[in-house]
């Protein structure tokens, strides 16, 4: 399990890095669970990663992909409280507490999947537009800050900096599109040297009673789609 998460560090690393985004858009009232675009009184959210298969003219769900599924939980208020990482198994790779203060996403604690405490992460919001955020691992060690920039409480730029040695060795920004309905279509992570890191485009295909997706189409920059995500979520 050791070796898998450090193969897949990065990958791992930019879809946090995208997590935080979501999390972070801004310091209005609005609960954790609408941060996600989620309708109604979510419980969890589970999300598991596929290759697409085409039968009938349609998108099906092939073999699972071996990591990059999430179980997002929230309270009753709505709170966004923890964050699963796991493999095609559904065994824990790692989990992230969230720190909430009045209603507020504060920070959160990242362990492994022994329960050994790998870094912390301490926010700062500056204003409605705009968050700031830094992260230590547990010798107090920086690895990572970042800025979020919001407009109409959507996230729509993300800049993330890597440290080693307490210096800045990789840059990152994310840009985020959403459609007429507030879905996030697309995200494109690049580097300091303007090189395309992450490029994901997103198709929306079922729905549930509550108007949560439960089916997504995930395209790179070929036409045909690279993953299908399966959503099964439950509600209080």
């Amino acid at each position: 399990m050791r070796t898998i998460l450090k193969k897949n560090r990065q990958s791992l690393t930019i879809t946090f890095v995208v997590m935080l985004a979501i999390i972070l858009t801004s310091c209005s009232n609005q609960n954790a669970r609408k941060k996600f675009g989620l309708n109604g009184n979510v419980k969890s959210c589970l999300e598991r990663v596929y290759k697409v298969n085409e039968k009938f003219g349609k998108w099906e769900n092939g073999d699972i992909e071996y990591y990059g599924h999430t179980r997002e939980h929230f309270d009753m208020k709505g709170n966004h409280t923890e964050t699963d990482w796991l493999d095609k198994d559904n065994e824990l790779i790692s989990k992230i507490i969230w720190k909430q203060e009045n209603g507020k996403t504060i920070g959160n604690n990242l362990y492994d999947y022994d329960g050994k405490l790998v870094s912390t992460t301490v926010y700062n919001i500056i204003s409605s537009n705009k968050s700031e955020y830094e992260t230590y691992d547990n010798k107090n060690n920086k690895l990572g800050s970042g800025k979020i920039f919001q407009k109409n409480n959507k996230t729509v730029k993300s800049i993330y900096n890597r440290y080693d040695n307490n210096k800045i060795v990789d840059e990152f920004e994310t840009n985020f599109e959403y459609d007429r309905k507030n879905y996030l279509i697309s995200q494109k992570q690049i580097n300091n040297k303007g090189e395309i890191v992450s490029l994901q485009k997103f198709e929306y295909i079922d729905f549930d009673k509550h108007r949560n997706w439960t089916t997504k189409l995930v395209y790179g920059e070929e036409k045909k789609p690279k993953n299908i995500v399966i959503r099964e979520i439950e509600y209080y």
